[in-house]
Parts: structure tokens; sequence; C-alpha cells
């Protein structure tokens, strides 16, 4: 099936999440010949041999994701930001291997420059939208009521997009980490907002994963 998707044209990118050996030895024929997108969740029990026997079958791109968390008690399985920073770069890094993150944490210093000057992608590169048309700023808020922006099958999108609720990711503060040490700091936006949300209930809190630990 995938391989029929690829066949469709250049225009087509197929990507593929692999976690485990398991899953690379089920698919590794198919990367080595089809060469799609490969991504793999980053955790602090990471196995370094996994990401090398992915990179060595040279798929187009492989990426490591930071991981998001969706309860207090997932933060185990996530590390603060610039400890995953410094692993992509250092033991995991390869000339194949790129980072998936939130620009909530940097843009511009990674090629997003116009996520520079705001909170985060929300209301301005990214909407999230449920089956039924249901808006919400990203998908880590749906279905919370509060941050419902309208519907796009039932409302304009002018008025959607200039709902006052967008207001909060449209405007950078000042970052509010307490840890003034990290490297990052300087350029860091504080990570991301929904995940303060869903662990806090506040958005204005530094993102969990970093203070954590």
């Amino acid at each position: 099936m995938l391989g029929n998707l690829m066949d469709l044209g250049p225009q087509v990118t197929v990507g593929i999440s692999i976690n485990d050996h398991e899953t690379l030895a089920q698919t590794a024929a198919f990367i080595r010949e089809r060469k799609p997108i490969v991504k793999t969740v980053f955790s602090p029990a990471l196995d370094i041999t996994l990401v090398r026997s992915i990179v060595a079958l040279k798929p187009k791109k492989f990426y490591l994701v930071f991981r998001d968390v969706l309860d207090k008690s997932e933060l185990q399985e996530s590390v603060p930001f610039h400890r995953f920073m410094t692993a992509v770069n250092g033991e995991f890094a390869s000339s194949q291997t790129g980072m998936v993150f939130c620009s909530g944490f940097i843009a511009a210093e990674y090629g997003n420059r116009d996520l520079d000057s705001v909170r985060c992608p929300a209301g301005t590169t990214k909407l999230g939208i449920l089956p039924d048309g249901s808006v919400y700023p990203c998908n880590l808020f749906f279905n919370r009521e509060e941050f419902l922006l309208g519907n796009i099958v039932e409302d304009d999108f002018e008025r959607i997009w200039n709902n006052r609720g967008l207001a909060f990711f449209r405007a950078r503060a000042d970052n509010r980490c307490s840890r003034s040490s990290c490297a990052l700091h300087a350029w860091c936006h504080g990570g991301c907002p929904a995940q303060s949300f869903l662990l806090t209930g506040d958005l204005t809190t530094p993102d969990p994963r970093c203070m954590s630990r």
C-alpha cells in the first residue's frame, strides 16, 4: 500500500514511525528499497543501536521527535528540551538525522524566523481541525471547549482566524523558565503552552518537561 502511494509521483511523501527493533525488522526492506521518511520518538531509554540501524538503511530522511506528554505520569518518558537537543546533536548525530519539536522552544535559530516573534505556531502557521470541522489552536487542545475557535464547515474562516483566543499564541512573552543557566534560555520561548496547560492548567508556566528534572 505505501509503495503504491509512492508510485504516484515525487510530490507524494510517505513517512513511517519506528520505535522498536521488531517494527524495524518488519519494515527494513521497504526502507532500503523505497526510501521513505522515518521518525522515532526520543525517550531516555532510546536504544542508540536502533537509531544507527535505521540510519544505515538510508531513508530519505530520519527524524527524532521530541515527545509530547499528555499526563503527569508520562513525564518520566520525556526529557528536558536541552537534553534532547544535546543528545540529537551528540551521540545520535548523523548527516541524515533531523529533529521534530515545537517552535514554542526555539524558532529563528532553526530556520523558522516567521515564528520568532510569537509564542508558538498555534494560530500563526497551524490550526488543529477535527473530522467534524471543529477548529482549535493546535491538536493538543482537541475537545477542550475553552479553546474551541469555531467550525470550519459552518463558520467563515476569517472569523475563526481572527478569534481572540489566538492572541496569546501570537504574542511572544519573556521566557519565564527559572533555569537561566540553560544554554538555550536566551532564545527559548518557554516551551509548548499546550503542554503547560495540560499538565498544570496554566498556559503561561514553563514547559513541565523541562521543569520536572
